[in-house]
């Protein structure tokens, strides 16, 4: 889909570093990560998203500061939520959040 999203992570820094090294090209405003020992819980703004592959998501997301737009594909074990339209991405919200 080409709609905006929040997209959610989990990986290990040990083995799936590359995927840290881009989460630190994005710009700061579009991406939100913890580490916890080995692990890296992440939640980024995305451009648009695919789900047609049965092993891996497809993310269009913006890198160097805005100036460049990249396609990754992030396999499927390492996406935990997909929240779709515009918005920061703070897990914070969508975990801590309270219902009136």
């Amino acid at each position: 889909m080409e709609k905006p999203a929040q997209v959610m992570l989990k990986f290990n820094k040990l083995t799936e570093s590359h995927i840290l090294a881009l989460l630190n090209d994005m710009e700061a405003d579009d991406r939100v990560f913890q580490e916890v020992a080995d692990t890296v819980l992440g939640a980024i703004s995305v451009d648009g998203y695919s789900l047609e592959d049965h092993q891996f998501i497809r993310l269009k997301l913006k890198v160097r500061k805005g100036k460049a737009q990249v396609v990754v594909h992030i396999p499927r074990s390492h996406v935990l939520l997909i929240m779709q339209g515009k918005g920061g991405p703070d897990p914070f919200r969508i975990a801590g959040g309270t219902t009136k």
